[in-house]
């Protein structure tokens, strides 16, 4: 269990090409790559397609964690994801669009001993818990430093 108040997390990346890299967290590496209708040789997720698992899996972990804090038995936690992307600008052809997904839209199913309001209470409460939807959704400060 975590045993302080601030976690750092860092992660380390190195280009093999012009589309992949090797991504390296805590013991783990990581292939990012393009799909091959941009340019990559499809070996690995995107990163939006990252981002997008990187949502899901904070959601069913933070759903897990305040079900057992409040006594609810989860036996199965199940969604699905989807990013709605204007390519324009990243392509470079239409600078006053976003870069970003538009949109992320959750479907999610949640199994669990107890009667449908209490799982709507308990989904609404992790809300508000979760590191990653409080990123996406309140904006946070990146900070690039060229060396």
């Amino acid at each position: 269990m975590i045993k302080t108040n601030v976690m750092n997390i860092k992660v380390t990346s190195k280009s093999v090409s012009e589309t992949k890299s090797e991504i390296k967290v805590r013991h783990f590496t990581l292939v990012v790559d393009e799909p091959e209708y941009f340019g990559g040789t499809d070996s690995g997720p995107n990163p939006l397609e990252y981002l997008l698992t990187a949502l899901a899996g904070c959601i069913s972990i933070t759903l897990q964690l305040v079900a057992r804090e409040k006594g609810i038995k989860i036996r199965n936690v199940s969604l699905e994801i989807t990013g709605t992307l204007d390519t324009d600008k990243f392509l470079g052809k239409d600078m006053n669009k976003r870069a970003a997904l538009n949109k992320i839209k959750v479907n999610l199913s949640v199994d669990a001993d107890a009667p449908k309001e209490v799982i709507e209470k308990l989904v609404e409460e992790t809300e508000t818990r979760r590191p990653v939807t409080d990123t996406l959704k309140n904006g946070t400060t990146v900070e690039i430093n060229l060396r």
